[in-house]
């Protein structure tokens, strides 16, 4: 989804920013102010997140329904604390989707999101993929890390795509044969061979090792190695990844 951030609020907009776009998502994150609401009006998000406040400059819930009355149809969530229930009552009759109160976990405002967009259609196929300093940008065909450009050819680009669509999860040897080669006759060691290639141009001159080989079931993209180690992991997206690799609540 391409969503847009609005918050007064920076750390916890860097903290949404990053959980969003771990898993795929294009973020974009503006302060709360003129220049942010001229952003909200001027392109069609998908999703918006809103802080909410009540003030002359930036009144959220007057923002929604704006938005509503020139045919905004994306997703809108206002995240507030301590709010009474006419307000909430009134954010919701004037277009908001969702009135989250922080601090609420990312695991939980993820699956509110995903949840109202699958109702209505609204999930649409992430434009840029993410797992740690690493991004694939599905679009221009491009793979980065850290900002740095990292040429691979398209073999190279689909393997690394079908690892990152189920970041943190081991894909085994015959899916990813299927989803580089098609029903194309290879040998049986052509994707260990094209996981070698890959692995000395996205992890050469990084400290962190992202693609993992885990015996006897395949590989797995990950910034936590596999086993008990995971546990390490402190980005915002871990909590949909692992029981036990649980992020901070999202605090206002």
């Amino acid at each position: 989804m391409r969503c847009l951030i609005l918050l007064r609020d920076q750390a916890l907009a860097r903290y949404l920013r990053n959980g969003f776009r771990e898993l795929g998502h294009v973020v974009t994150g503006h302060a709360f102010d003129l220049d942010g609401i001229r952003c909200a009006m001027d392109a069609p998000w998908e999703l918006l997140l809103i802080e909410h406040l009540s003030d002359p400059e930036a009144d959220s819930i007057q923002l929604v329904a704006m938005l509503r009355r020139t045919g905004h149809e994306g997703i809108v969530a206002m995240l507030g604390t301590g709010s009474d229930t006419a307000t909430v009552v009134r954010a919701l009759h004037a277009g908001a989707d969702e009135y989250l109160s922080v601090p609420i976990a990312f695991s939980e405002l993820y699956a509110r999101i995903e949840s109202r967009a699958r109702r209505f259609g609204q999930i649409s196929k992430p434009d840029l993929l993410q797992v740690g300093d690493l991004q694939i940008d599905l679009v221009r065909r491009q793979v980065s890390r850290a900002g740095r450009r990292i040429p691979v050819q398209p073999r190279m680009l689909r393997l690394l795509q079908t690892l990152a669509e189920q970041a943190q999860q081991i894909v085994a040897r015959e899916i990813l044969l299927k989803a580089v080669w098609g029903d194309q006759p290879v040998k049986y060691n052509a994707v260990d061979l094209l996981v070698s290639r890959i692995r000395a141009r996205i992890e050469t001159g990084f400290s962190k090792p992202l693609l993992h080989t885990v015996r006897g079931r395949g590989y797995m993209l990950s910034e936590c190695p596999p086993a008990s180690e995971r546990g390490l992991c402190e980005s915002p997206a871990d909590e949909l990844h692992a029981d036990h690799c649980s992020g901070p609540l999202i605090c206002a």
